[in-house]
């Protein structure tokens, strides 16, 4: 009894630990950018529900739902992500995913791809490594702005050593700024100290692609996961093992 006891309890251990690394991530809805003509924020309302609703009603506006409970994985670490939307879908592609990500050395840059209408905002791992990404601002015109030289495409696997990290508030103003590669779409929250965020769902852009009727999208349940790390099962396995440990005492 006492060996089955202690053997499920290791286990459990284990199971939790991995487990720790697919949970959904906490989110803050911001607004990243006013209406290009009249100053007007988007609209963010929490329903009630979980979910919220994003008004994008004029060209220009642009808002965001971001996290920063993942920042310090790769690319490579994710294991799907997604988004559910209720609205009527007008229009049908969006929101859309970006990633801030680091070399490390104090260089940053955004990448970003689109869900299409097939996917219902949700990836697997596979369709999201192997979906099409960006780069539209870097902290250093010469970092990885020249990936998309001449108009190529990349995925999101050519990405996957990259760290997802958000810069600070100083970083944004002091690095992007004075490069003069930051755009005015950025994600980062403008009525918050430009707080930024590792992971975003994004709504609107510079024109009027992703302006959208009553009363908006409404949307819930942002996640992202990620592959659990080896020292998770590193510990994992140490837990294991003291199980068995224990069970080599008590036979004694």
């Amino acid at each position: 009894m006492f060996r089955r006891t202690v053997l499920s309890l290791a286990l459990a251990s284990l199971a939790g630990l991995t487990l720790a690394t697919s949970a959904s991530a906490g989110w803050d809805t911001f607004v990243i950018r006013n209406a290009t003509t009249n100053g007007n924020a988007p609209a963010i309302t929490a329903n009630g529900d979980g979910s919220y609703t994003f008004g994008i009603f004029e060209g220009g506006q642009k808002a965001g739902w971001g996290t920063n409970d993942v920042n310090g994985m790769k690319i490579g670490d994710i294991a799907g992500l997604g988004i559910t939307r209720s609205d009527p879908r007008s229009p049908v592609n969006a929101p859309y995913i970006n990633f801030l990500i680091t070399n490390g050395a104090g260089e940053y840059a955004i990448i970003a791809g689109t869900p299409t209408a097939a996917d219902g905002h949700t990836w697997s791992r596979d369709q999201f490594l192997a979906a099409t990404a960006d780069v539209y601002e870097s902290s250093n015109s010469t970092w990885l702005k020249n990936l998309n030289a001449g108009g190529t495409h990349h995925t999101f696997a050519d990405f996957a050593q990259w760290v997802i990290q958000a810069p600070t508030a100083a970083e944004f103003g002091s690095a992007w700024d004075a490069s003069n590669v930051m755009g005015t779409g950025a994600p980062r929250d403008i009525l918050n100290g430009n707080k930024a965020y590792g992971v975003n769902w994004v709504f609107g852009d510079t024109l009027s692609n992703y302006t959208t009727t009553e009363p908006g999208y409404v949307c819930a349940n942002p996640c992202v996961k990620v592959v659990p790390e080896p020292m998770f099962f590193q510990m994992g396995s140490l837990l294991a093992l003291g199980g068995l440990g224990l069970l080599k005492g008590r036979k004694r």
